[in-house]
């Protein structure tokens, strides 16, 4: 959606005067007029001069420079996008020194004796990301022998998923491992 917003402001910027604009003066009836400086055409402002300031500061010259940094940092964000992505390296929230560092969530845990239902709080990449891991044994009925994890922005997020699966592990256990619907 912004894409063709910018595709259309920068094709609406070919047909009007890139350059310095300004309030000319008040009408008689209270409406703004604005003037284009290059080539004196004037425009007549059906409103407030309030409207007529903001077309004023509003003008080409501004909107292209707005695109202009928008575009530039539209570039930035997919350039260290690319960069976090590429950061596989871990630590502890509270120790992002070397001898902290892991390579995966899981050996953090492990180094720290993490227990069924622990959250863990850790950092992520060069760019400091810090984010909550937790986990539980594999379920009786789960279909293979992983653990649950859990792995979000927010302690209040892992603590729900974990709490959640708990929950519905105790449920089961006490129908006997059998599902009942609602």
């Amino acid at each position: 959606m912004i894409a063709d917003t910018i595709t259309a402001i920068k094709k609406a910027l070919k047909k009007v005067y890139i350059g310095e604009w300004y309030i000319a003066g008040v009408r008689t009836n209270g409406l703004s007029v604005v003037l284009n400086a290059a080539d004196s055409s004037m425009f007549n402002i059906t409103a407030e001069t309030f409207e007529a300031e903001y077309v004023v500061a509003a003008n080409p010259l501004a909107i292209t420079e707005l695109l202009s940094t928008l575009e530039s940092l539209q570039r930035e964000n997919a350039e260290l996008r690319k960069k976090l992505a590429g950061c596989d390296w871990y630590w502890p929230e509270d120790d992002t020194s070397s001898d902290a560092c892991a390579d995966s969530v899981w050996s953090i845990a492990e180094a720290y004796d993490l227990k069924p239902a622990d959250v863990l709080a850790y950092s992520r990449g060069g760019v400091v990301e810090t984010r909550y891991f937790a986990f539980l044994p594999p379920a009786d009925d789960s279909d293979s022998d992983d653990n649950f994890e859990v792995d979000e922005p927010t302690e209040e997020a892992v603590s729900a998923k974990i709490t959640s699966e708990i929950e519905r592990r105790t449920a089961l256990a006490s129908t006997g491992g059998e599902h009942h619907a609602e």
